[in-house]
């Protein structure tokens, strides 16, 4: 026998047979004995499965019950004998283990489970992949009440250690294979993230998602009961419950947890919600996981941004009941001060020097439109413990998992960095000299299934970006994600995807979780998720239509979208290339050699109300008409010269006389000129329809969200005050009746239409300029046929 403690299960093997321990004698006689057949298991499990002569607390009664209903199930399952030998010796030591006289069915089955591992030729997918996230968690389960410690010795010299006590020569391969198999059983641990749960403490499961479902509409009464969300709201209660819920039942058996962030809603802003929210999901957290280690990251809506600057960690620690998530006085060194710690843990109790850590940082900091409520020092300060940090594990050999919420890299959809440029380039030239130690970087922020991979000549890191809770936005159902890794070379292995159905969840009032799909099955990739596999899968994305349709499906697949070449090819461009100037050349250059990807329509929200076909075909009508508006040339595409026509008929309304209001026309149709052109994706002068509509496409669904980036919304505030501005005839600050009308008549709608529409919006004679200006914002994004603002506001 080997001296260190392995696999204790059985006393039921002696060194020539099998001893059936208080089994029934019917169940023997059932069970003939072939042991020529089972003679190799015999010698494997003789050494796997140690004596221990405990006392049986499991009255000879209860086991032979037990062993009679395994025996029915490997009748059931036309499995061998031997099968039902082996389970039936790992089951009996199992109860001794737990002291029960009440045993579920998935125990047997695990047990069997085991027992077939043991005895067939396995792949390492058939152990760790190919089984249901319940049997896998019963299996588990077994192992740690039988004290499988296989992981003392590194696998090659353990498996040479078993083969020691093996005499017979012919069968020490087949051994050796077994071994090896049952070691990538025990090695492989499991961890949750989630993410962006988005809390609406206001939520109402009666609300109109038009309010961010916080009102009841009185023009649209319903009884829709939307207790688990909608794609236009933030998340209830009960589905951060239902989440929760959900990942325990799946496996609650794991290792640790990695929380990602933003517990908070969007419209949160006030310090008293989002401490009492992230309090409320620190206790939720902790009440279904109770003894899971839980590794939390500040996203950039849980940091309270207008509060004393010096205390801001210490009293969100303090009031959010963080210490149920962290409480680790190294980590809470760094945390107290600026919201970023480093943690290590070490998933082989046995082999203290295999160190995984976490590094986790605030990437509020970096992010420029949170720039002014940090002191300026704050962000240095942090990428100068970050470089520390880096340098210190480097010299330990320790492996870092970087945790970041919001990801390195730019909104390909969007054009711009999530980082300031400064603060990137210093974190990424850390990266640079110690990327050997990183695992991976785990990201969020975005709400979508997405990865790319950081590289700069022979340094690679990858960046998994993960779906989120909430489902606003219409960017994805209610997601999380379960991951295996290797415990001893602490590799990512795989992950699984599981989500829930929003729309059947409304039509049921039922919360069905489901698993969605598993990496390596999907883009067929080997077990082991690392950043060089995910560079070369990037590689098959850019080259072969079988894999990127499967990463545009994966990241679209809640939206109703068509995705054009131009969106297709800024989509790859994004995959590897981090700095803006190099992205926007991959663009120009793949445009210009005239690669071309066939238009990839995606239609998975029908079931939702706001994205129907009827829906999303009036939207494109809408702005298919306003392109002709601003056509006026009618030459097919709009230039600087429509512009200079259109201002020239619009200052006719004021008359020849007003020089004043003359110039202010020309002013903005300068403005107006500059703002409309962002659409000229080619940069030839001019914007054709195409262009005209992706690029109010991606405008639109940016606006649809609740955090829109500050720069599209700067952008699109200089749009709407010109428009203002120009309908607001003698700039008194507010549109009158008159005005209204006459502008309308100018665009060719009739007197008594306009007149009907005027009231429509407004009960007064006059109409205000914030109120006019968010009906401008609303005409530009909403798809509604029967919206308030799809009336003559065609000069947007």
């Amino acid at each position: 026998m080997i001296s260190t403690s392995i696999c204790s299960t059985s006393d039921y093997y002696s060194s020539s047979d099998i001893e059936y321990d208080d089994v029934d004698d019917d169940v023997v006689k059932a069970a003939p004995q072939h042991f020529s057949s089972i003679k190799e298991t015999n010698l494997i499990l003789q050494t796997l499965l140690q004596h221990q002569h405990v006392s049986s607390l499991i009255s000879s009664t209860i086991k032979s019950q037990q062993s009679m209903r395994l025996f029915k199930l490997v009748q059931e399952n036309h499995l061998s004998n031997e099968i039902f030998i082996r389970a039936n010796a790992i089951l009996h030591k199992f109860l001794l283990s737990i002291c029960t006289n009440e045993i579920d069915e998935s125990i047997l089955i695990a047990c069997l489970s085991l027992a077939t591992k043991l005895n067939e030729h396995s792949t390492h997918s058939n152990i760790t992949l190919f089984n249901s996230s319940s049997l896998i968690t019963n299996e588990t389960l077994i192992c740690n009440k039988l004290d499988w410690d296989i992981d003392i010795l590194t696998p090659i010299n353990y498996v040479e250690a078993i083969l020691l006590h093996v005499l017979n020569y012919s069968i020490k391969d087949r051994l050796r294979q077994l071994t090896y198999e049952l070691i990538v059983l025990c090695l492989t641990g499991y961890f949750w993230v989630f993410t962006d749960s988005h809390i609406d403490v206001l939520y109402r499961n009666d609300g109109d998602p038009t309010t961010r479902c916080r009102n009841v509409s009185v023009t649209n009464m319903t009884k829709t009961n939307r207790k688990f969300g909608h794609f236009d709201c933030d998340t209830p209660r009960e589905l951060l419950i239902s989440t929760l819920s959900a990942a325990k039942k799946i496996d609650s058996n794991i290792d640790f947890i990695i929380w990602l962030g933003d517990a908070t809603s969007h419209l949160a802003h006030s310090s008293d919600t989002i401490l009492t929210v992230n309090q409320y999901f620190s206790q939720e957290l902790r009440k279904h996981f109770r003894k899971t280690l839980v590794i939390p990251v500040l996203g950039n809506h849980d940091v309270v941004l207008k509060t004393n600057r010096s205390t801001r960690f210490i009293q969100f620690y303090n009031e959010t009941k963080y210490n149920l998530l962290l409480n680790d006085n190294d980590a809470l060194r760094t945390f107290l001060k600026g919201g970023y710690y480093s943690l290590n843990f070490r998933p082989l109790k046995n082999k203290p020097q295999t160190v995984l850590r976490f590094i986790a940082l605030n990437t509020a900091m970096f992010q420029p439109q949170y720039m002014d409520y940090f002191d300026s020092n704050e962000p240095n300060e942090q990428i100068e413990w970050f470089n520390k940090t880096m340098f210190e594990a480097h010299n330990l050999n320790d492996r870092i998992l970087l945790l970041a919420h919001v990801p390195f890299g730019i909104n390909e959809n969007l054009l711009y960095k999530f980082y300031h440029i400064k603060y990137e380039q210093k974190l990424l030239s850390i990266i640079n000299q110690y990327s050997s130690n990183i695992i991976i970087c785990l990201s969020a922020h975005r709400h979508q299934d997405l990865f790319r991979v950081y590289s700069s000549l022979n340094i690679t890191m990858g960046i998994i970006g993960h779906p989120s809770i909430s489902p606003i936005g219409y960017l994805s159902q209610p997601s999380i994600r379960k991951y295996s890794y290797d415990r001893k070379s602490l590799i990512l292995t795989d992950y699984e995807q599981y989500s829930l159905n929003l729309h059947a969840a409304e039509r049921t009032q039922k919360d069905q979780w489901t698993f969605s799909y598993r990496f390596s099955s999907w883009y067929h990739q080997s077990k082991e998720l690392t950043s060089k596999n995910l560079l070369q899968l990037i590689y098959l994305i850019r080259t072969n239509s079988f894999y990127l349709k499967r990463f545009l499906l994966t990241k679209h697949y809640t939206e109703k979208i068509v995705l054009t070449n131009h969106r297709i090819v800024q989509t790859l461009c994004a995959l590897t290339l981090f700095n803006f100037d190099e992205f926007m050349s991959c663009t120009r250059v793949l445009e210009k050699k005239g690669v071309q990807y066939d238009n990839i329509a995606f239609n998975n929200s029908l079931e939702s109300k706001s994205h129907t076909d009827e829906t999303k075909k009036f939207w494109h009508e809408k702005m298919k008409h306003l392109f002709h508006l601003y056509d006026v040339d009618r030459d097919g595409s709009i230039t600087p010269i429509d512009f200079e026509i259109l201002a020239d008929k619009l200052s006719t309304l004021v008359g020849q006389d007003d020089v004043k209001r003359r110039e202010d026309y020309a002013n903005a149709r300068k403005t107006l000129c500059q703002e409309i052109m962002r659409a000229d994706a080619n940069l030839d002068g001019k914007v054709t329809l195409e262009e005209w509509l992706n690029f109010h496409e991606n405008l639109a669904n940016e606006l649809r969200k609740p955090d829109t980036n500050p720069e599209v919304l700067e952008q699109i505030s200089q749009r709407i005050n010109t428009a203002f501005n120009m309908l607001d005839l003698n700039h008194d600050g507010y549109i009158a009746i008159d005005e209204w009308i006459k502008t309308c008549e100018f665009f060719g709608v009739d007197e008594k239409t306009a007149e009907k529409s005027f009231h429509q919006i407004t009960k007064q004679d006059k109409l205000e300029e914030d109120r006019a200006k968010q009906l401008f914002v609303e005409y530009l994004k909403t798809d509604d046929p029967n919206h308030i603002s799809n009336c003559c506001l065609c000069f947007l």
